[in-house]
């Protein structure tokens, strides 16, 4: 393979594809059309002079040669990203672009408080935050579309560096005239006969939710699935089942006097939360110093002083 005839863009097209499984989804990551992300792996097959995927009905699986190539191209990846860190180091002394990715209970936590400290200390940084469910947001680590991602640490999060960000806890909420309205708290198998309106299934209390029965003492009877804290409170305070938030949520007051809050006695009603990056030392300064600053001002680390 002549390495003057390889760029770049095509090793992360290449990339995307081999942890993708699929030229579809590769081409979805990389932004690009199928047809041009199957040209691009074609003439990447015509430098090396070997096949890198099988192709299959159901995707694309790499061969031995592509597998090589796979683990080479991430190295040259990284490498010119740690260029590119350096190099933005010396242009613009501790500044740039951070883009953070994190779940709504981690802006319930206080991480728009954190970015308002940390962005006070250095007024050259430009925060980008978006606020998506776990998955997703291991995803866009995962796939280098965030440099930061915080989320629930019971959600799979292969291949990322995480460090503490807080403690999750979560309390049970009912209209004022189901019958665990009054308690003064309660046991999750206590939910287990009547309706529960969760989140989505790619949400982490969907996915502690969904664990084996035996956890529970049985299956929970999911009713209904919203995206968002605030419908799932609405379909509460509508009577429509019971729902799980965090205790720290702010219920909308428009609905207060609809919803009983009800502590939840099992240690697994607590979820620890987490800050993944994909390598540390490929981050821009930046993004290092705010992720150092993200586990020094954690709820966990407050909590050991």
């Amino acid at each position: 393979m002549n390495p003057a005839h390889v760029d770049l863009a095509s090793l992360r097209v290449f990339v995307a594809v081999a942890q993708s499984g699929s030229m579809s989804e590769g081409a979805e990551r990389s932004n690009l059309t199928l047809g041009a992300v199957s040209k691009r792996i074609t003439e990447l097959e015509q430098l090396s002079g070997s096949a890198l995927f099988r192709r299959l009905p159901t995707g694309v699986r790499l061969t031995p040669a592509g597998l090589a190539l796979m683990h080479e191209a991430i190295a040259v990846i990284e490498a010119v990203e740690r260029m590119t860190a350096r190099m933005d180091e010396f242009a613009t002394g501790l500044g740039g672009q951070v883009h953070v990715s994190a779940t709504s209970s981690a802006i319930i936590l206080g991480l728009p408080y954190q970015l308002q400290a940390f962005c006070r200390e250095h007024p050259n940084v430009r925060l980008e935050l978006e606020e998506k469910l776990s998955s997703d947001v291991i995803s866009d680590v995962q796939n280098r579309r965030a440099d930061i991602g915080i989320f629930a640490s019971n959600v799979p999060h292969e291949g990322l560096i995480v460090q503490p960000f807080g403690v999750d806890e979560l309390t049970l909420i009912a209209s004022p005239d189901h019958p665990l309205a009054s308690r003064n708290s309660i046991s999750l198998h206590e939910i287990l006969p009547y309706e529960l309106i969760a989140q989505h299934s790619s949400s982490s209390i969907a996915g502690m939710l969904g664990l084996a029965p035996e956890a529970h003492g049985g299956a929970f009877r999911l009713h209904m699935r919203m995206r968002s804290y605030d419908a799932v409170c609405r379909m509460v305070a509508a009577g429509l089942g019971l729902g799980l938030v965090p205790i720290s949520y702010s219920i909308p007051r428009e609905i207060l006097d609809q919803i009983r809050a009800v502590p939840i006695l099992d240690s697994n009603a607590r979820r620890a939360l987490v800050t993944g990056v994909r390598s540390v030392n490929a981050l821009p300064a930046i993004a290092k110093a705010l992720r150092r600053y993200l586990l020094l001002n954690s709820s966990d680390t407050k909590n050991d002083d």
